[in-house]
């Protein structure tokens, strides 16, 4: 796995790196300290992670997340600072971010992180939920759209009272997988069961 990290100051990278030496030894880290960087290294190799610094110019970083969703949107981008309520999150996430991680999270936390969104899942620290940083009306069709289409598939079928099995059939793969998805689209929607999310899809869609 490839992971293309951008921080203006090295030690994080640097820390990382070495940690990553013993817990991941096939994860490889990209280190980039400006833009000039990232896109020189996004134009020799495609990373499938990007962790983004966004502590200063968060402007400047809305406008640089935009330009590398634009260029490759299915590569998930994780943004990186010291609090999250430092930043307006909901820009964020509607820029098309896949989670956020914070500096002083170990680097195996940051690792479980990456291999969290590398599966099309959403990740966010653990008092952190999307719920408290949305707009109080519409926050399911705000979560909705932060979902992969993988995920989305999965949901749909689900409000139509499709069983796991029938699912897996449907989608053509195997229930574990679906399982997993079920039980991230749970916590996204912030619902205990399928009846739960199938009501609040069925709210969204009325």
């Amino acid at each position: 796995m490839n992971i293309l990290i951008y921080d203006e100051l090295p030690l994080f990278i640097h820390g990382v790196i070495c940690r990553w030496a013993d817990l991941a030894p096939s994860v490889q880290v990209i280190p980039t300290h400006s833009e000039d960087e990232i896109w020189q290294a996004m134009s020799t190799e495609i990373p499938e992670v990007i962790i983004l610094d966004v502590e200063y110019d968060q402007q400047k970083k809305l406008d640089l997340l935009l330009k590398l969703k634009l260029l490759n949107s299915a590569i998930p981008v994780l943004i990186n600072l010291r609090r999250i309520d430092n930043i307006n999150l909901v820009s964020f996430l509607e820029k098309g971010i896949a989670g956020v991680i914070l500096k002083q999270m170990t680097c195996e936390e940051i690792l479980q992180a990456v291999r969290w969104v590398g599966s099309n899942r959403i990740y966010l620290p653990g008092s952190c939920f999307i719920d408290e940083y949305l707009p109080r009306e519409g926050n399911v069709s705000g979560v909705l759209r932060l979902l992969s289409h993988r995920q989305r598939e999965i949901l749909d079928l689900l409000a139509q009272g499709q069983s796991n099995k029938q699912i897996c059939r449907r989608l053509g793969i195997a229930e574990g997988t679906v399982k997993n998805h079920l039980h991230a689209l749970f916590r996204q929607l912030g619902v205990k069961n399928r009846t739960e999310a199938a009501l609040k899809m069925s709210q969204v869609c009325s």
